[in-house]
């Protein structure tokens, strides 16, 4: 639940005339390829799409897990790229030729900013805002579309995954754990990611509505976001009308 300190802020941002300056929009396609439920009940993590569907124009925007679940997808503005794990360490390449498991991918040609209202901090706390920001923005917020996020994070949660060939027993769990994970503290970094309130074991886990994946600039890495807590200074970018 959001603290009253952010209700009183998103209350306030809205009072201020944001409203007036964000755009009607209409939901971009989101295209989805895979399926959550599919890993974690039948073991299948298949090639389901290939990166360069999506990729070499600009506005395509996109993430996921690489075929046989071998590391991590962002697809930004056009570029593909794929984090994966040898040995422990995380290369990062760009690899319009490589498969997907899943994918989900939306073209955005142009976005609106906002700022995150101060007090908005948790994962939580964000996803509720997001809902009503995006309500504000003219999005249908009960069918999928991308966001973005830009700015400082007190904490970040990630992961790359990298599973073992032939294990058959998946859990959010193990997805979190098999590969590179850490925590960051005290970041700035850019974020991909897709809400629905409509695809809870499709490319959402059954406990939140976003699927997250970020920049970690300070390494170079592109990696699935676990958790966040924002901090004061980051914005919102939601797809702008045409």
């Amino acid at each position: 639940m959001r603290s009253k300190r952010s209700q009183k802020h998103l209350v306030l941002w809205f009072a201020l005339g944001y409203t007036s300056a964000i755009a009607s929009a209409q939901n971009p396609e989101v295209h989805i390829h895979g399926a959550l439920k599919n890993m974690m009940m039948h073991a299948d993590i298949s090639p389901q799409a290939v990166l360069s569907t999506y990729s070499g124009s600009a506005g395509w925007w996109g993430l996921g897990a690489v075929a046989g679940l071998k590391g991590e997808v962002l697809i930004w503005d056009g570029q593909p790229w794929v984090s994966s794990a040898d040995a422990g360490q995380i290369t990062l390449r760009s690899s319009p030729e490589a498969e997907a498991t899943l994918l989900v991918a939306s073209q955005v040609r142009e976005w609106q900013e906002l700022p995150v209202p101060e007090g908005v901090s948790s994962q939580e706390e964000f996803e509720v805002f997001l809902a009503e920001a995006a309500e504000h923005a003219g999005l249908d917020v009960t069918q999928p579309f991308p966001f973005r996020l830009d700015g400082k994070f007190d904490s970040l949660a990630w992961h790359v995954v990298d599973w073992e060939e032939g294990d058959m027993e998946h859990t959010c769990e193990k997805h979190k754990t098999t590969g590179p994970h850490g925590v960051e503290t005290d970041i700035e970094t850019q974020l991909l990611g897709f809400h629905s309130i409509k695809h809870h074991r499709i490319f959402t886990h059954h406990s939140t509505n976003i699927h997250v994946h970020a920049w970690l600039n300070n390494a170079g890495v592109v990696a699935h976001v676990d958790e966040m807590t924002l901090s004061d200074g980051t914005n919102l970018m939601l797809p702008k009308s045409r």
